[in-house]
């Protein structure tokens, strides 16, 4: 069985700026997969050319078996690869359910003919739809906010609801890009465990970019750590947070003695 994903030479210029050099590492299908590594490492860049926004200046993205390099956004979330980002890209005036929705467009046959004359197809998948949105909104939590403005959720719910939006359409492997971001540590822990049970109970590989050393390394199976667009490390949580050019370029002082342990 070929890898859920490889990644094969990567670089990434922006005119005289190198953003990734080199970088390559496979990601076998079921698995956690975390990023690390500091601010400017190249992390969201290579989210960005997995998912089709940026194009590769040289290498390969193999996803499945095939070649995914410089393929476009809405065409590799059809073939079953979803995405969360860095910076909330919700649809705010939108209800939580419509945004839901949204992420289940790949997924629907229907066109503007059988919407504008409301044909039984249409109305087929449009009640399929919002059952399944409304089983996904219940999974992270979400059903009772579902007629809400997603404007109108909490930071860490809007969080939670790109990765519902990301998750509906029942991808193959999910790519998840800071989730945690600017969640207090009680939500951190629960989105921990979401994230967990995607992956192992749903059966759901997923490549994650994190911060919160407390999420990634209980829950990743493998670590990969970047540092000025350069892979520096690969390895189980426990190794990459006893590695010496890690705790130098991202982990800090402070994990010498854990290192040691």
């Amino acid at each position: 069985m070929a890898p859920a994903l490889e990644i094969r030479g990567v670089c990434k210029y922006f005119g005289g700026l190198r953003a990734l050099n080199d970088v390559s590492f496979v990601v076998e299908t079921g698995e956690l997969m975390g990023i690390i590594g500091p601010n400017g490492a190249g992390k969201t860049t290579l989210f960005d050319m997995i998912s089709g926004y940026t194009q590769l200046t040289s290498g390969q993205i193999i996803f499945e078996g095939a070649d995914f390099s410089n393929v476009k956004p809405h065409s590799i979330a059809g073939l079953g690869m979803t995405r969360t980002f860095q910076n909330i890209r919700l649809f705010g005036r939108l209800t939580v359910l419509d945004n839901v929705l949204v992420g289940l467009y790949c997924r629907t046959s229907a066109g503007v003919l059988d919407a504008a004359f409301r044909s039984v197809r249409s109305v087929r998948e449009e009640s399929q739809a919002r059952e399944k949105a409304a089983e996904y909104l219940s999974l992270l939590g979400l059903a009772d906010r579902s007629r809400d403005e997603a404007r109108e959720l909490s930071y860490g719910d809007q969080r939670r609801l790109e990765i519902v939006r990301a998750l509906v359409s029942e991808p193959h492997m999910l790519l998840l890009d800071e989730p945690s971001a600017g969640m207090n540590t009680f939500e951190a822990l629960k989105l921990r465990e979401i994230i967990l049970h995607i992956c192992k109970g749903m059966k759901k590989t997923i490549l994650l970019i994190e911060h919160n050393m407390q999420v990634v390394m209980n829950i990743a199976d493998r670590v990969v750590v970047l540092n000025h667009g350069a892979r520096i490390a690969e390895g189980s949580p426990r190794s990459i947070q006893r590695d010496p050019h890690v705790i130098e370029a991202y982990l800090g002082r402070r994990y010498l003695k854990h290192a040691g342990d």
